[in-house]
């Protein structure tokens, strides 16, 4: 699936957001753009996440979503920043955690 858009800023300037998901087998593959370059932003982020069951110490189910967050590119005027790879882990039921790989 996608979804695109652009919006007109009260400046008169175009800016333009595309996000990108792609589903099968209990994973979830996202993309997500986001540019305007009168204001000199450029963002790209990508995820993968992995869903799951699982029992917890008292028996009961709840779901379980692991997210690799791959490397991205981010642009805000003159500044540009690698982001690094992490996971993420939420627990349904009790926690969240997250690690620089």
């Amino acid at each position: 699936m996608q979804i695109e858009a652009d919006r007109l800023q009260q400046e008169g300037n175009l800016s333009h957001i595309h996000v990108e998901a792609e589903a099968e087998s209990d994973r979830l593959k996202t993309r997500l753009a986001f540019r305007y370059p009168e204001a000199g932003v450029d963002l790209a982020l990508s995820a993968a996440t992995r869903f799951s069951m699982h029992t917890g110490a008292d028996g009961r189910r709840a779901l379980l979503a692991d997210i690799d967050l791959e490397p991205n590119r981010l642009v805000i005027r003159d500044s540009t920043w690698q982001t690094e790879p992490a996971s993420v882990t939420i627990d349904g039921r009790t926690s969240l955690s997250a690690t620089s790989t």
